[in-house]
């Protein structure tokens, strides 16, 4: 089944935008959630946009089994301050401590911690000028 690409300019939009998450899920159609903003990063949501059949596969294990979709909501502002943070201080310590970690890992870790694509990771990175 092919998957749905929700998309929301920001994560205010979240109230208007998760009745219709929610009628997906209860119709069982895969999608996935995204803010992407034509405003503020209109390079990550040109890029979405050139790549959604590639992004929006379903994923699949070896035999072929359909793997689950994400369907996180969007993160909250107080989510993104403490992501900031985060990510603020790990390229302090990629800095300060050559080979304690490599910025792959950070983005990696930073994706899978607060349930976001690492694409979403490198955007936020972007607009808060966060150099790793």
């Amino acid at each position: 089944m092919k998957k749905v690409a929700v998309i929301m300019g920001s994560d205010s939009d979240w109230p208007v935008v998760k009745g219709a998450c929610a009628q997906l899920q209860e119709l069982g159609i895969p999608f996935e959630a995204h803010i992407l903003s034509a405003h503020r990063t209109p390079a990550a949501a040109a890029d979405f946009a050139r790549n959604a059949r590639k992004n929006l596969k379903p994923r699949r294990k070896p035999g072929g089994t359909q793997l689950s979709t994400r369907t996180a909501a969007p993160m909250s502002p107080d989510a993104r301050k403490m992501l900031v943070k985060a990510l603020q201080a790990a390229s302090a310590l990629l800095h300060a401590i050559p080979g304690a970690t490599t910025s792959a890992k950070i983005i990696a870790t930073t994706s899978e911690h607060y349930k976001i694509s690492q694409d979403e990771v490198r955007a936020i990175m972007k607009e808060e000028g966060i150099r790793l």
